[in-house]
């Protein structure tokens, strides 16, 4: 199967126990870019074995290690990205089979909508959360 040509980033720092699930949703996307915090897990050593390409996170976005400005960090990882569309979730996160079905169709053509809007859902432990 041909890879989606869209580049999805993730911003991490000690993700460890979530990137693998993370990483393992957005494997038919051409480009995953990894911003990491400094992480002193196994998060880069993961990211490393999916392919995915690191860079640290911008100094100008963080104050003493933290992050000072998300939309500041968003913006400067998206910025390594290699392609026109750009998907960002966050590394405790996956994309449904749905929603990648769905980008590679728009990708390609194949589908047009004059926007775009991605629902989202909190599933824990297996159960999708409603209240």
């Amino acid at each position: 199967m041909d890879k989606i040509k869209a580049s999805v980033f993730i911003l991490t720092k000690n993700s460890g126990t979530t990137i693998s699930r993370a990483l393992d949703s957005v494997a038919s996307f051409d480009d995953v870019v990894i911003c990491d915090g400094g992480s002193k897990d196994e998060t880069l050593d993961i990211a490393s074995k999916f392919g995915a390409r690191i860079f640290s996170q911008s100094s100008e976005c963080l104050e003493n290690g933290k992050v000072q400005d998300f939309s500041c960090l968003r913006n400067k990882c998206m910025a390594y990205c290699e392609n026109d569309w750009v998907l960002y979730i966050d590394s405790d996160e996956t994309t449904s089979f749905g929603l990648v079905e769905e980008i590679s169709k728009v990708v390609s053509g194949r589908l047009r909508y004059d926007a775009y809007r991605v629902p989202a859902g909190i599933i824990v432990d297996g159960r999708r959360i409603i209240y």
